[in-house]
């Protein structure tokens, strides 16, 4: 049976997959003693004195005052939000000041607050009833494990200041674990807004993993307003002005699904989890040909499964206290090689073109992530009888991946203004300036080794071109090293069977069937 994807897997996932389930803990605001501050070393303060927000860096707390470098500080009507789910927003503390014994407020700029200047001290507690409430169908010893594991970890996010505050926008560069995957990205921005002719990013670290960024500048897409703008993965800019929905979706056992697939809301195809035997899934959309059409651009809303991540996590866990040997090999290894690996396994997200004589690859997509569903355009050609319909097929791994909408549009590009906006100052969390390092896309990498790494980057707003919209994407470079301790002998007899095509999916399997029989 196909759901909506927040019923996939409905009571062994937890079991199993509670480690992620930490990035989607519920927070809710709430007044603390101020002498609470001296009790949170690694909480970022922000600062609040009437209309203006001042974000601090480099914060030394004390029992009478706290003194901290001015990160960014700007005005603002609105407040913090009350409830989210964002680990890296809950280790925010807004402390409301009755006055401000500073005039004009600069980046750099040094202060010291007394904590008799402090009228108000709020942070974010975990909110135990939503959590239950969400997450309760799963039985009440599962959601509990679930708000315990909750408060330890999350995962690594882009951040985009709308002005007020810091929103999740999504991962970058997913699935380059290694150097010779480096690779670039491009990531939509929508909710970030100019403060005082600036954007403001944050770029975290927020799981066991080692984040080596190489380059990072926004790219401004001036587009007409009755478009959207988005980049394929060679870096072009596309206009969508009328996709066209599906007029079937069709399963592998032949089910259609387009009620899961026709629009972007809160469902979403994703595989038969009763059947753990399955390998490779797919969807096939037909849609009505324009006549006389001979290419067109497919939009996809698509994201990662959580299972995907848990997969390959028990996966690298086979390889015991060899591990570190099999990295090393691996990086031996050309991009192609590895490449040619993961496509065997199903990772990336296959995109198929009936052309009339049977399917031709038209693109294999990058990882996007678990967290976030992301908008993938593709360039596709075609050829045919122009009365029959345009047949497009996605494959994957079976249960790596969650479908929410396909469309196609036939329409003529529109033009665009595109203006880079390099970084104008990065500073990392302890006030570091690491602008030199992620300025060109070059061999020097801004490294982000551990949890709770972040820098806050600025760049300059360009001026909009006039009777445009704009859409900002955040163009960024680089890899990342996953940190795993497995322990014991590597099960060489398992591992030998990673060499056939698709094992990842059944060794995924496996451990399904373990879950539904309750053996972990």
């Amino acid at each position: 049976m196909r759901v909506a994807n927040h019923r996939f897997f409905p009571v062994f996932l937890a079991a199993g997959a509670v480690f992620w389930i930490a990035g989607c803990a519920f927070y809710q605001l709430r007044e603390h003693p101020k002498t609470d501050l001296a009790k949170q070393p690694d909480t970022t303060i922000i600062l609040h004195f009437r209309d203006i927000q001042i974000d601090l860096n480099h914060v030394q707390l004390t029992k009478v005052d706290f003194t901290g470098n001015v990160e960014t500080a700007f005005r603002t009507a609105d407040g913090p939000d009350n409830d989210i789910h964002s680990r890296e927003q809950a280790l925010e503390a807004h402390v409301y000041l009755d006055s401000l014994r500073y005039g004009n407020i600069m980046p750099g700029m040094a202060l010291r607050i007394p904590l008799g200047d402090v009228n108000t001290l709020k942070l974010y507690d975990v909110n135990t009833q939503r959590m239950v409430m969400v997450y309760g169908g799963i039985g009440v010893a599962a959601a509990l494990t679930i708000i315990f594991l909750a408060t330890k970890q999350s995962c690594p996010f882009i951040y985009a200041c709308d002005g007020s505050a810091y929103g999740f926008c999504g991962e970058i560069f997913s699935g380059a674990v290694y150097p010779r995957l480096e690779r670039h990205d491009y990531l939509p921005l929508p909710s970030l807004q100019p403060v005082n002719g600036s954007y403001l990013l944050r770029i975290t670290n927020e799981v066991k993993e080692v984040q080596h960024v190489n380059f990072m500048e926004l790219l401004a897409v001036d587009h007409p307003s009755d478009t959207r703008a988005l980049f394929d993965a060679d870096g072009v800019a596309h206009t969508i002005s009328s996709p066209r929905p599906a007029i079937a979706c069709r399963a592998p056992d032949g089910s259609d699904v387009l009620s899961l697939t026709a629009a972007a809301d809160s469902l979403s195809y994703t595989s038969n989890a009763a059947r753990a035997d399955q390998v490779m899934d797919s969807l096939v959309f037909i849609f009505n040909r324009q006549p006389g059409a001979h290419k067109a651009r497919l939009l996809i809303r698509a994201k990662n499964s959580f299972w995907l991540d848990y997969v390959y996590g028990r996966f690298l866990d086979l390889f015991g206290k060899k591990i570190d040997k099999w990295h090393a090999s691996r990086r031996k290894l050309s991009r192609e090689q590895i490449l040619a690996w993961t496509r065997e396994q199903g990772i990336p997200l296959g995109v198929y073109v009936d052309d009339g004589k049977g399917w031709r690859a038209a693109r294999y997509c990058d990882e996007v992530g678990p967290m976030a569903l992301r908008d993938i355009i593709v360039p596709v050609t075609f050829t045919g009888n122009a009365g029959d319909p345009l047949r497009v097929k996605l494959e994957f791994g079976a249960r790596f991946w969650e479908i929410d909408q396909a469309a196609i549009d036939y329409s003529e590009e529109q033009p665009v203004t595109i203006s880079a906006a390099r970084a104008v100052s990065a500073l990392d969390k302890n006030g570091i300036d690491v602008l030199a390092r992620i300025s060109r896309d070059d061999r020097r990498y801004y490294d982000q080794p551990s949890i709770g790494d972040r820098a806050t980057v600025t760049f300059g707003a360009p001026a909009l071109s006039p009777g445009m919209t704009r859409t900002v994407f955040l163009h960024s470079k680089g890899y990342y090293d996953i940190l795993r301790n497995p322990v014991g002998k590597p099960d060489l007899a398992c591992l030998r069977q990673f060499k056939k095509p698709g094992e990842l999916v059944r060794f995924g399997g496996s451990r399904l069937e373990e879950m539904s029989k309750g053996r972990q």
